[in-house]
């Protein structure tokens, strides 16, 4: 939900599509990785025709200290293809193609998962590479945080932030059977204990 309004999934992937940007911003352990998963592979059920990626932002470190953001040559299509997806297109020359068709097409959404996570060290590039990727006009972004970086994130990405509904007891039980792979009788009962 945002301030004003519950979204359950099926509309928030309606908004992924339709808008540039949007920020999940809740407390620790409230699911923003597990939305943004489970977003993640129903938007591509839903839509095939996108290039959509998850990136664990705490991951990258090394990746971001390669943002040239006063270098006039540097281009943010280049530096996500072959820096954070680590694309080589001698390599990956048909994976490469499909990400440069898709980009061309304004078809690729990066969501970046765990910002408050990364070392404060990054904060500036990664803070850049938002800032690149929505004034390039060619891609969407999604990005997850804890609340305390949420004015940060709200002025750098122009969106209000989303918040999730906590599960009830019963919504609790059904998410940890469907997490579980091989749910056998000692599972289920653990589970309606929690």
């Amino acid at each position: 939900r945002n301030e004003t309004e519950n979204f359950d999934e099926e509309e928030l992937i309606e908004k992924i599509a339709n808008e540039r940007t949007f920020l999940i911003s809740d407390l620790v352990g409230s699911g923003k990785t597990e939305t943004l998963k489970e977003l993640t592979r129903k938007f591509k059920i839903k839509y095939p025709n996108f290039w959509i990626t998850f990136l664990t932002l705490k991951n990258n470190k090394s990746d971001y200290q390669e943002v040239k953001y006063a270098d006039p040559n540097f281009k943010i299509k280049d530096f996500m293809s072959k820096i954070i997806l680590k694309l080589d297109p001698e390599k990956n020359f048909l994976e490469n193609w499909f990400f440069n068709f898709f980009y061309e097409q304004k078809r690729v959404i990066f969501l970046f998962d765990g910002f408050d996570e990364i070392n404060p060290d990054c904060k500036h590039q990664v803070l850049t590479i938002f800032t690149l990727l929505r004034k390039g006009e060619q891609v969407k972004i999604g990005v997850t945080s804890r609340q305390h970086l949420e004015v940060e994130l709200k002025q750098k990405m122009k969106t209000e932030p989303f918040k999730i509904i906590p599960f009830d007891k019963n919504q609790q039980v059904d998410f940890l059977l469907k997490s579980w792979d091989d749910v056998d009788n000692e599972d289920e009962i653990y589970a309606k204990y929690l």
